[in-house]
């Protein structure tokens, strides 16, 4: 599946599953630090399916959403999020078909010591990675992203846990396939 050597791509916590699609094309994905947090790109933010629908959870950054820093100069702001973040992810996903395999790793990523963003969205997508057996290795570079992630790709349809009550929830998180995919998680990618 692997098709070309490197790239370097804008770290984001617990990507989407278009990122993925992106990453799993390549040998090494860089993920860059020098990039300026961009709100507009929410880098802090994933999505996740719920019962009423998508949901945004969002990691509180020190200088508030409207700073110029570089992604390797921000610190997480607190750790009153972690208890919310897995709280949700608990209620969205408890019964989906592969949660009792993978909710231990993600647990650990939330939970980890971690106080520089960076090196929270490298764990993620590292932990993600490892969980979905992706040959792909993941790590940081001072490069600028060379990449864009807007393309056409299509977020492949899959079961979702709630997919009796609402309509199919594309391009989430890639924690929302992994739950609902397992093993077959990097097929659908």
């Amino acid at each position: 599946m692997i098709i070309e050597k490197q790239v370097v791509l804008n770290a984001c916590l617990f990507p989407k599953i278009s990122w993925f699609q992106k990453a799993v094309r390549f040998e090494n994905v860089l993920l860059s630090e020098e990039e300026k947090y961009r709100k507009e790109n929410h880098p802090n933010r994933y999505s996740i399916a719920a019962a009423g629908g998508r949901i945004e959870l969002t990691v509180p950054l020190s200088g508030g959403r409207n700073q110029k820093s570089k992604m390797n100069k921000l610190v997480i702001a607190n750790d009153l999020w972690k208890r919310k973040h897995w709280q949700t992810i608990q209620s969205s996903y408890g019964k989906a078909p592969y949660y009792l395999y993978y909710a231990d790793a993600i647990h650990e990523v939330i939970f980890s010591n971690t106080k520089e963003f960076s090196d929270l969205c490298l764990k993620s997508i590292q932990v993600m990675g490892k969980e979905m057996k992706l040959k792909t290795k993941f790590s940081i570079t001072h490069e600028i992203a060379g990449v864009s992630l807007i393309d056409n790709t299509e977020t492949p349809i899959y079961p979702q846990v709630f997919s009796d009550r609402n309509a199919f929830q594309k391009d989430l998180s890639v924690i929302d396939l992994l739950f609902n995919t397992g093993p077959d998680a990097l097929n659908y990618l």
